[in-house]
């Protein structure tokens, strides 16, 4: 991240202070607050965070549509940037006044006021113990509704479990009373285990699970980390074993899946004709969707290492079946697009996009078009070609309205990020619906912060308090690609 000068800040806070929308301005002095925090300006980020919650203080006041939980989510979202700018105390203050909003909800069993309500304490517990407050977010769990509560406590015992606090997860276990929970407790635990190496122990671990589907999981995770490190002959052990518990109904399918894996595994390793093999022993009937997915990841290994022929070869063994049809296959001809658009080869870049538009053409499921179309507009973009894909992302449809204009919000912080801040305008005219402009204002505000325009990026936030506002102050994590197949 470019640092921000002095002046940059002071013009900054400037700005924000003019900015007539109260969730901007909150966000907008957030954000100042985190620049000056990574700057060392303890004390500075400190003021500027009081400020921000001054302005979420007021959210609702500007004649606004807002509920009172807005503010609620917005005092979680400082606390929560509080705690990663290092002022543990300031973040703690501030959840507890959170909290207190929180119980001025009006709760009615039957209104949308009441899931209001839990929703923002559940918010609260998950802020407190992704910032460390393990302690804080325990004491918030009571407050919640009994069936809220072994939820709550499965979120803190999986935030321990990946940071390495086992004897704390297994703690915060034995407060769970739903089985199912628990089970899904000491699955975190037993794969995070295994991605340490410590296979004895997750196998330990993987002992006290109840649930026959946590428990096959856990087994997988121990066979990824077995092949990752190199023990072949540990994972094939694994997947014996997992073949041998005939009284799980969950063994066949994670075999599978286990193949899959250590044949992923082999091809990243380079031995792509041995991962070949180990595919080639899936059926055809019940792995229909394992065995396409196994050569879609061995073909997008072999693009990225520039064996584009290979790649293709693989690409051409995906067989359509009524589970998946031709969709896989389209996948990994956009793994290989996005190798050759990367590497500069825009005339084969051009062959696999012809090829993969025919291949389209013959998809049943609108949604399976607008899914390739995405991806392939987001490598566009990745690669710098915002024309393609802006026209890319025209071709998902009417129907797709709504991710195809998150598409164009990814197209315009690319743009952002490369310093393109006139085309970013023009991409930004294609998007019609006012929360996803304002979303769109937000990630060209946060690549503006990374490129040191910070009045920019205040100035990105305004724009999207004018427009409407975000449905929430968390980060998304679906606005980006949808999982490969």
């Amino acid at each position: 991240m470019t640092r921000v000068t002095p002046e940059q800040l002071a013009a900054a806070l400037e700005k924000a202070r003019h900015i007539s929308d109260n969730a901007g301005k909150a966000f907008a002095y957030w954000m100042i607050a985190e620049v000056q925090a990574r700057a060392g300006e303890t004390v500075d980020a400190r003021q500027t965070f009081e400020k921000a919650k001054e302005a979420a203080t007021m959210i609702g006041d500007d004649e606004r549509d807002y509920s009172e939980s807005a503010k609620v989510r917005a005092y979680t979202a400082i606390a929560y940037a509080q705690a990663k700018a290092g002022d543990m105390a300031g973040a703690c203050e501030t959840f507890d006044q959170a909290k207190t909003m929180t119980a001025m909800i009006r709760e009615d069993t039957m209104s949308k006021e009441d899931y209001a309500k839990r929703n923002a304490y559940s918010n609260i517990v998950h802020a407190q113990a992704k910032a460390g407050d393990i302690v804080g977010a325990k004491e918030t769990v009571p407050i919640l509704r009994n069936d809220s509560r072994p939820g709550a406590y499965l979120g803190i015992a999986k935030i321990q479990a990946k940071a390495r606090d086992m004897a704390g997860a297994r703690e915060t276990a034995l407060l769970i009373c739903d089985e199912r929970f628990k089970a899904s407790v000491y699955e975190t635990i037993a794969s995070v285990q295994a991605e340490a190496g410590d296979v004895t122990e997750a196998r330990e671990t993987i002992s006290l699970i109840s649930d026959d589907h946590a428990k096959m999981s856990a087994y997988q995770a121990i066979v990824c980390a077995q092949a990752k490190s190199g023990d072949m002959t540990g994972a094939w052990e694994t997947v014996t074993m997992i073949r041998d518990n005939r009284t799980n109904a969950w063994a066949y399918q994670t075999v599978v899946w286990a193949y899959r894996t250590i044949a992923a595994i082999q091809a990243e390793a380079g031995d792509v004709a041995g991962a070949k093999e180990i595919v080639g022993m899936l059926g055809e009937d019940l792995d229909a969707t394992v065995k396409p997915s196994a050569y879609r990841a061995i073909a997008e290994i072999q693009a990225k290492a520039g064996d584009i022929a290979g790649a293709r070869e693989t690409a051409a063994m995906i067989k359509p079946n009524i589970f998946t049809q031709d969709f896989v296959k389209a996948w990994a001809y956009t793994d290989i697009l996005k190798a050759q658009t990367l590497a500069g080869d825009l005339l084969g870049a051009r062959q696999t996009f012809d090829q993969i538009r025919e291949t389209v053409a013959l998809f049943q499921k609108e949604d399976d078009k607008a899914r390739i179309y995405r991806r392939i507009a987001q490598v566009q973009a990745e690669a710098g070609n915002m024309i393609e894909a802006r026209e890319t992302a025209a071709m998902m449809g009417n129907h797709f309205a709504d991710a195809r204009a998150r598409v164009y919000g990814d197209i315009a912080a690319a743009q952002a990020k490369a310093g393109d801040m006139a085309g970013a305008g023009e991409t930004m005219m294609l998007i019609q619906r006012g929360e996803w402009r304002a979303e769109a204002y937000l990630k060209i505000a946060k690549e503006q912060t990374r490129r040191g325009d910070l009045p920019g990026a205040v100035e990105s936030i305004a724009n999207a308090g004018r427009v409407t506002w975000p449905r929430t102050w968390e980060d998304d994590e679906q606005a980006g690609v949808h999982e490969a197949p």
